[in-house]
């Protein structure tokens, strides 16, 4: 970092030191004249003057260029790094949101990834366009609800495991929306070790409904690759039909070599208590003992 009154002394000092050592230096050159001693005399005061004036404007010059140094230090700016650093720090307080950012030409940003509500990638862009040094700004983030926000950070903090290695849910459906007031029913299949599955269908107002094990699953130890349809019309069997609200909703799938220790729980509690309870379960286990999917699907109008 340039130290800037610093480098302004030392430069105005130079140019006053040249300034009066020139004219302060003996041994000007005599003027040659043909006329009398005043004669002489007024043209050696010339030439000093001359002189003086000419160290002078050189001096006014080595000014002029330390005004111009500091100008462009100043002028300079924040660089790439304290400009990525500041927009780092303004994503990063945004609560449930798991945001990436993009530096490209001319300082432009690209944000992507997600926050829990409209309002907060409006606030989000305002912010990040109000930091001095950035260019255009693209808000290619979503919203992504609470829960569902917080489900989706969970998950990304898990040990990855590739589709075929983890359980597996299915709509029975041509794709993933299924008609307000319709049955939902989902393939369920366990993954390549004996374990306990935990099914958990999160809505849009923040609960979460415990398919498995539930009051239709009691059990909920399987054998590997062990396959059941949940929402099944039997005998004993539950069903589950869709409600408002319309949207996305996310199922997460989690099986285990050993019981979580979640406790008794009802069928039907608040998202946040719940997700408290299961996060430090999963995040301590050993990633080969774990393995979890998620589930999005869409209830839409009829």
């Amino acid at each position: 970092m340039l130290n800037i009154p610093h480098l302004l002394s030392a430069l105005v000092g130079e140019a006053i030191t040249v300034l009066l050592d020139s004219a302060m230096r003996p041994g000007f050159q005599c003027v040659a004249s043909m006329g009398d001693a005043d004669d002489d005399d007024a043209a050696l005061n010339r030439s000093k003057r001359n002189r003086m004036l000419a160290y002078a404007g050189g001096g006014v010059g080595l000014l002029a260029l330390a005004g111009g140094a500091v100008a462009l230090v100043l002028n300079m700016g924040p660089s790439d790094a304290e400009v990525l650093a500041q927009i780092n720090a303004v994503t990063g307080k945004y609560e449930c949101a798991q945001l990436g950012v993009e530096m490209g030409p001319s300082r432009s940003v690209r944000l992507s990834g997600f926050a829990r509500s409209a309002e907060d990638l409006t606030r989000l862009g305002e912010e990040v366009r109000a930091i001095k040094g950035v260019g255009p700004v693209e808000i290619a983030a979503t919203e992504v609800i609470y829960p569902h926000c917080a489900v989706a950070i969970l998950f990304s903090g898990l040990p990855a495991v590739a589709p075929e290695a983890g359980p597996k849910l299915d709509l029975q459906s041509a794709d993933d929306t299924i008609t307000v007031g319709s049955l939902m029913k989902l393939n369920l299949r366990n993954v390549p070790f004996d374990g306990y599955l935990y099914v958990d269908f999160y809505d849009r107002q923040q609960k979460v409904f415990h398919l498995v094990p539930g009051p239709a699953v009691t059990n909920n130890r399987f054998p590997a690759n062990a396959s059941m349809v949940l929402g099944e019309e039997k005998p004993g069997g539950r069903v589950y039909k869709t409600v408002e609200p319309l949207g996305q909703q996310v199922i997460m799938v989690t099986a285990s070599r050993e019981p979580l220790a979640l406790g008794n729980r009802p069928e039907i509690e608040d998202a946040k208590g719940y997700l408290a309870a299961l996060e430090p379960l999963l995040t301590a286990a050993k990633p080969d003992s774990i393995a979890s999917s998620i589930k999005t699907l869409t209830i839409v109008a009829k």
